[in-house]
C-alpha cells in the first residue's frame, strides 16, 4: 500500500492546492498491453457501476466552496500516510482506505453526503490510530 499511499497524498496535496495532476514523462511513456488493460477496465466498470447506483449530486453546496476542496485534499493526503502505515494495524488502515474513496467519489460526484460519512471514517481512522498507539505505549 505505500506506493499508492505516496501516489494518493500527492494527488491530495495537488488538489488542496488547485493544481492540475502532474505526471513525469517516464510513467506517461509507458504502454499497458491491451488485454491487462481490458481486463482492468472490465473489473473497474464493474465496481463503478456499482458505485455509481449511490451516488447523485446531494448536498451540493458542501462540494462546491473553494475550502471544502483544500480541505479534502489535505484529508486526502493524512489519509493516505496513515494507509503507508505498517498494515500490522489493519483496522486503521482499512478505515483509512474507505475514507479516501467516500471522499474521492464524493468530491467527483458532487455528493455532499459521501463527502460526510467519509469525513466520519476520518475521525474514526484517527480514532483508531490514538487508540492503537495508546494501548502499544501502555503495553510496552
Amino acid at each position: 500500500s505505500i506506493p499508492f499511499a505516496i501516489i494518493i497524498a500527492f494527488l491530495g496535496l495537488r488538489m488542496a492546492f488547485s493544481k492540475t495532476v502532474w505526471l513525469p514523462k517516464s510513467l506517461l511513456g509507458k504502454t499497458v498491453p491491451s488485454l491487462t488493460l481490458k481486463k482492468i477496465t472490465e473489473k473497474t466498470l464493474k465496481v463503478l457501476t456499482k458505485i455509481h447506483k449511490w451516488t447523485h449530486p446531494r448536498l451540493n453546496w458542501l462540494c462546491q466552496y473553494r475550502c471544502i476542496k483544500v480541505i479534502n485534499g489535505l484529508l486526502l493526503a493524512i489519509l493516505a500516510i496513515f494507509l503507508a502505515l505498517p498494515a500490522a494495524v489493519l483496522l486503521p488502515n482499512l478505515t483509512a482506505a474507505w475514507s479516501i474513496l467516500l471522499i474521492s467519489w464524493g468530491s467527483l460526484e458532487d455528493d455532499g453526503v459521501f463527502l460526510l460519512i467519509g469525513y466520519g471514517l476520518f475521525v474514526l481512522t484517527i480514532t483508531f490510530f490514538i487508540l492503537t498507539a495508546l494501548t502499544i505505549r501502555h503495553v510496552f
